[in-house]
């Protein structure tokens, strides 16, 4: 199930996301897979309030995923159609002709990252013992749990949209990474 920017038309983004979790159903295939690390202390399970922040959360980035993609391989389509047919590549023109996607697409991460923060800043609350964690975790069964980071483990290189390697944002950043310029 795709998640839209805005399911209830005419909506704000609260009043939005407010409809979405109210009669959510999920299970916990929905939720985190990933297996409880050797060195995690577990502290509990997650509310039930912030399973359903977790769900729309991974709906909306797996939307945001597609749709990014998408525009990716279509605006590089259209370039290379632009540059075998010998014509000029007016970058701004393809760009501005998927403008109204490339602002769904940043949409999708404004939702994203509101809920992100409000999840964990919840979770933060319910277990206060995790406030000052070096790294909070949620693994299979809703578990929540903290570990200390080794000297190894780099942070992800911040500036991808939805981890599509694409920076929507700046049309001269997705040229760069099409090749275009």
């Amino acid at each position: 199930m795709a998640t839209k920017a805005t399911e209830v038309k005419g909506a704000s983004f609260l009043q939005s996301l407010i409809a979405r979790l109210g009669d959510m159903q999920f299970t916990d295939k929905d939720g985190p897979q990933t297996e409880q690390e050797d060195d995690a202390t577990m502290v509990g399970v997650m509310s039930d309030e912030n399973k359903r922040l977790w769900v729309v959360m991974t709906r909306i980035s797996a939307d945001g995923k597609k749709r990014a993609v998408a525009l990716k391989a279509k605006v590089a389509h259209e370039a290379a159609d632009a540059i075998a047919a010998g014509k000029g590549l007016d970058f701004n023109a393809v760009m501005g002709s998927h403008q109204d996607e490339i602002d769904a697409i940043n949409r999708l991460s404004v939702e994203h990252d509101t809920i992100n923060t409000v999840m964990w800043e919840s979770i933060r609350v319910q277990y206060p013992v995790v406030a000052t964690k070096p790294e909070i975790g949620v693994y299979k069964g809703w578990q929540i749990g903290w570990r200390n980071k080794t000297e190894d483990e780099m942070p992800a290189a911040p500036g991808s949209l939805f981890g599509s390697g694409i920076g929507i944002s700046l049309p001269k950043s997705l040229a760069r990474q099409l090749g275009l310029i």
